[in-house]
């Protein structure tokens, strides 16, 4: 061939690759060893521009020059391609070489030169920055690069390079928008070598992981995060916090009433009927699997002897089936992490221990920490069984699995919330969070000062709301518009969908209670008067303060007990080594309680030699009108 013709075809072949979109198809193409659809070439390529046109024109120019293979599959880069491709990339590296020109791998597998106009758009675009700051941004980024011997960045790289440069312009806030989110290396190679987690749930901690992020450094103000990372205050499921709610409680009426509008075949009437049952049971799995989605803690079902009244148990027929359903929350409990279901029972009827037994009675059970039976102890009181209930055998082994609460008014979720379920029989109730603000860390900040002291807590309760009013926003967000959350509140809930995030329980608590009073008085709250009142001035003015937020914004906020330990402090509101007698921390819990009106749990604490002082103290406690109690047996 002449050196006319080939220069011709060079000049025809220099026109065709010298566009950067031609370029970067081949790149794309080179990196894949399999076919590629045109969608996935316009999805990696063309992610912001719309249509289609301009993509198959600059397709079909490249297949003319026999750059390119197409068929069925999608499209290949030929062999032809390759080679000049590879000679493109020389030119790259040349010109890079003599023009000091940083390369950038970018996260679709392509390199390009560094190029001044992509840093202030990628500015401008995912850290909100007005555009004569990107441009000056940008300027500085290309001069600081300029000056150094790098040759080659990963788009990563590139990210925390100019976050290093926003640090130093003291421009941190448009550093957090644009901090990559991920798990390092190290850690993440920690998770793939622990064998506790197994495939699933090594995913699922690296998701989290992400998540945790993403809230603390994109979700919420830097000043309400740092609380939390400076142990302040306490978040519970922080990978969930921005996804959905904590907790809800349900009427079994409520929710045996959505089951049948789910399915009108089912006959509830006539549960009893073994075929009729087993569709029944499926429908419960199924609502629960549905709702669990939505909930991170715990989902209470509470008047569960109302359901149990529509299968004829007490005729000891149909044993089996109560079995049955008690088998499929257990494994509902098992195998799901999070939320775990409890029951509620309200009756005064022997049926309770059947029902009780057959709970108990799977070793699943027994062994969960997270399963919680809740028992009304009036309806125990009115029907004379305190004494039938504690020489039961199943129930003496599993005790600290049943929390006695008084009345209706009285009962608490395994979080100790009270749902507030009092007037309507099917008034079910969602808790949004509980959020705990530490004790300890404000009395340290307070040195002995009490003004200084409540000041603080008024801040820190201030910024509670302010956290409270985030998660709203969040989850309203993210599940708000969902058709199948819009299903679920207007079947299970009285209020409208619109209004459901309005009603929803806002729980605050403390921890380090026991530990701040030592700090600010110098003995604990049951060693010495001056410690029990100003205990009790922090719940007033706790309480004094949620008041008047209810008032003012018409909410649902209230104050709760803490309910497990958060770094080494005792939940418990009288210390669980206390020399009190019984009689004693009875009057000084239901003293410290009266403020607390959001949901409180008294412990006594037991060693399994002393089980047989368990009748005279469970009689001393629903003689005492106690709010809710537990006992707890010490194990080895």
């Amino acid at each position: 061939m002449s050196s006319d013709k080939i220069s011709k075809l060079l000049e025809k072949y220099l026109k065709i690759i010298g566009k950067k979109t031609r370029l970067d198809i081949l790149k794309k193409l080179n990196n894949i060893d399999n076919c590629i659809t045109f969608s996935d070439i316009q999805k990696e390529i063309f992610e912001f521009k719309n249509g289609t046109t301009s993509l198959s024109f600059h397709l079909n120019a490249l297949k003319k020059l026999n750059l390119i293979k197409s068929s069925q599959k999608g499209y290949s880069i030929s062999n032809l391609g390759k080679e000049i491709l590879k000679k493109v990339l020389e030119i790259e590296l040349t010109l890079n070489h003599f023009n000091k020109s940083v390369l950038i791998r970018t996260s679709k597998y392509i390199t390009e030169p560094f190029n001044l106009q992509n840093i202030k758009d990628f500015l401008v675009r995912e850290a909100g920055m007005e555009s004569f700051l990107a441009n000056r941004i940008s300027k500085l980024v290309e001069n600081k690069l300029s000056k150094t011997n790098i040759k080659y960045l990963t788009t990563p790289l590139m990210r925390e390079y100019i976050n290093g440069i926003l640090l130093e312009e003291g421009l941190e806030n448009f550093r957090h928008k644009l901090t990559r989110l991920g798990v390092p290396p190290y850690d993440t190679n920690k998770f793939f070598n622990d064998k506790s987690y197994n495939p699933n749930q090594f995913i699922k901690k690296l998701g989290s992981e992400v998540s945790e992020q993403f809230l603390l450094l994109n979700l919420l103000p830097n000043d309400l995060a740092d609380l939390f990372l400076s142990r302040k205050i306490f978040l519970q499921h922080l990978n969930y916090w921005a996804l959905r709610p904590l907790s809800v409680c349900l009427h079994t009426n409520s929710l045996l009433n959505y089951l049948k509008k789910k399915d009108s075949n089912l006959d509830l009437k006539n549960v009893s009927d073994f075929s009729n049952y087993l569709r029944f049971t499926t429908q419960y799995q199924k609502i629960f699997k549905l709702i669990s989605s939505y909930f991170s803690n715990d989902i209470l079902l509470f008047n569960f002897d109302q359901f149990i009244d529509k299968t004829n148990f007490e005729n000891n027929k149909y044993d089996k089936n109560i079995d049955l359903l008690i088998s499929q929350i257990n494994l509902f409990n098992r195998y799901n992490n999070s939320p775990k279901i409890n029951i509620g029972l309200n009756s005064e009827k022997k049926i309770l221990f059947q029902i009780i037994e057959q709970t108990l009675s799977t070793k699943n059970v027994s062994n969960n920490n997270s399963f919680f039976l809740f028992i009304d102890y009036l309806k125990i009181k009115n029907g004379n069984l305190s004494t039938e209930l504690l020489k039961n055998e199943i129930i003496l082994k599993n005790i600290d699995k049943f929390v006695f609460y008084k009345g209706q008014k009285n009962l608490i979720s395994s979080i100790l919330v009270k749902p507030n379920t009092i007037e309507a029989q099917n008034s079910n109730r969602i808790i949004l969070d509980k959020i705990l603000i530490n004790l300890d860390q404000i009395a340290i900040d307070a040195k002995q000062d009490d003004n200084k002291f409540f000041e603080i807590l008024e801040n820190r309760m201030n910024s509670t709301f302010s956290l409270f009013k985030h998660k709203e926003i969040l989850s309203q967000k993210k599940i708000g518009n969902s058709s199948t959350w819009k299903n679920i509140i207007e079947k299970l809930f009285e209020n409208q969908y619109d209004n459901w995030i309005n009603n929803t329980i806002k729980s605050l608590s403390f921890v380090g209670l026991n530990k701040a009073i030592i700090r600010h008085c110098g003995l604990e709250l049951d060693r010495i008067e001056q410690s029990e009142s100003f205990t009790l001035k922090i719940f007033e003015f706790m309480r004094k303060i949620i008041r008047e937020k209810n008032d003012l914004d018409d909410n649902m906020y209230c104050l709760s007990q803490p309910i497990k330990k958060f770094d080494s402090y005792d939940y418990n509101l009288i210390r669980t080594n206390s020399n009190l007698t019984l009689e004693r921390k009875i009057t000084l819990f239901k003293k410290l309680s009266q403020f607390i009106d959001g949901g409180t749990l008294f412990e006594v604490y037991l060693d399994l030699e002393e089980k047989d002082q368990m009748l005279t103290q469970f009689n001393l406690l629903i003689d005492s009108d106690i709010s809710a109690f537990k006992f707890v047996i010490k194990r080895d």
